[in-house]
């Protein structure tokens, strides 16, 4: 199921075209000087990529920035931040035009489309994602990881630093709406590659810039609490670091905290998200907090509108009561999450396990008998349990909301 979406995913990246080009970038780009500088120059190369690119196409404009290394990509960061700063800005501005307000913002934001085209490309480019993080302090990356244990190290895309550095450019980014939708989609992109090394990145510049979004402290609770799950914790025992990186991710009591804090922050800027609720429910479940929990899962419960958060939610509210010895509880809410999704294994593994723990053997085994059986893989238990995916299934709307983001550009000329 996570394979088949990221194929999706990346055919739509490919194909998705309608780009509207005008022309001012053009004459910005044709425009000489004999006062030409050697930053001016690199920097009217790179703006001819930046006219030359549709965002979502592949095309040479993306080939070439995207198999630039990072010593150029560094190099032209240095040049964008001196170009872009608005206190005694370098004659170079003046010369690229860069100085006035409508130029910059249009190209500030198809600047930033080009390198988040190559940064996705690069991020979706590796078998494993790097879904703990361990960081150098330059560029950023993570440990990758399969099946819980480490299987490398991946350096997070220089592209994303720079596509940041493009939008904090722009005039009151902090409330602009393309760089709100901008956050949003490209932290649902990697989510749902688990690429969350980048991802949280990304999410510790956006709660700076946008403090006052539900979303962005939603994600960044759902990247903490997957740092606390076994499959990460387990990762970092006895892990030993190369040179010059650090961790970052804490024991899973410390990032339970942070995800606890960061869902409550989420919920309190939108208190009807049932996502956030359910998600939370969850993570209090994780730290025996059980009372509390069993409340906001019940909160999820009214307000959820997808059939899988309600399997969720009746699958985490099942656990708890069976926890505190709610047996019948237990079992009304499992058996309501196999009826959503009559090919899950989840459910009814748990009320296997529940008439177990009831001393009821003839009911445990008669339940394992009821487990579904299919081959792993493409319809297999995986596509057919949500369980399986409950992580990346957060992000299940980042293929429409890159398309969103793309097609920013084929609304009214920009």
């Amino acid at each position: 199921m996570v394979a088949g979406a990221l194929r999706r995913l990346l055919l739509a990246f490919v194909v998705v075209a309608g780009v509207c080009t005008g022309g001012d970038l053009s004459a910005l780009v044709q425009s000489q000087s004999i006062q030409d500088t050697p930053m001016a120059k690199r920097v009217r190369e790179w703006l001819a990529l930046v006219e030359a690119h549709g965002p979502g196409q592949f095309d040479d404009a993306l080939k070439t920035v995207y198999f630039w290394p990072d010593e150029r990509l560094q190099v032209l960061g240095q040049d964008l931040t001196r170009v872009l700063r608005t206190r005694n800005p370098p004659i170079e501005a003046s010369l690229l035009k860069l100085n006035v307000p409508e130029v910059r913002a249009r190209t500030l934001r198809r600047a930033a489309m080009l390198h988040t085209d190559a940064a996705m490309l690069t991020s979706f480019d590796t078998s494993a994602r790097a879904r703990g993080t361990a960081t150098r302090a330059s560029a950023g990356g993570g440990l990758l990881l399969n099946d819980g244990l480490g299987a490398g190290y991946a350096a997070s895309p220089f592209q994303w630093l720079l596509a940041r550095l493009l939008l904090d450019g722009l005039p009151a980014a902090a409330s602009d709406e393309f760089v709100d939708l901008w956050y949003r989609a490209t932290t649902a992109a990697l989510l749902a590659s688990s690429d969350y090394a980048s991802a949280d990145d990304q999410l510790e510049h956006a709660q700076t810039l946008l403090p006052t979004r539900a979303h962005v402290w939603l994600s960044a609770g759902v990247v903490h609490a997957h740092f606390a799950s076994p499959s990460v914790q387990n990762a970092f025992v006895d892990l030993k670091l190369p040179e010059g990186f650090h961790l970052k991710v804490g024991d899973e009591r410390r990032e339970l905290e942070l995800a606890d804090e960061y869902l409550r922050r989420a919920i309190g800027l939108e208190p009807g998200s049932a996502e956030a609720r359910l998600r939370l429910g969850r993570v209090l479940a994780l730290q025996q907090k059980h009372a509390d929990a069993l409340a906001e899962l019940q909160d999820a419960a009214a307000r959820a509108q997808e059939p899988i958060q309600l399997y969720f939610v009746y699958l985490f509210t099942g656990q708890v009561q069976a926890e505190i010895q709610q047996y019948e509880l237990a079992r009304a809410s499992f058996t309501r999450a196999a009826a959503l999704f009559p090919e899950a294994q989840s459910p009814v593994l748990a009320l296997s396990e529940l008439a177990w723990r009831r001393g009821d053997r003839v009911e445990a085994l008669a339940a394992l008998r009821r487990v579904p059986s299919k081959p792993s893989g493409e319809g297999g238990p995986m596509d057919a349990d949500p369980w399986w995916t409950y992580d990346v299934s957060y992000a299940r709307d980042a293929a429409p909301l890159i398309a969103q983001l793309r097609k920013w550009f084929a609304l009214e000329g920009r």
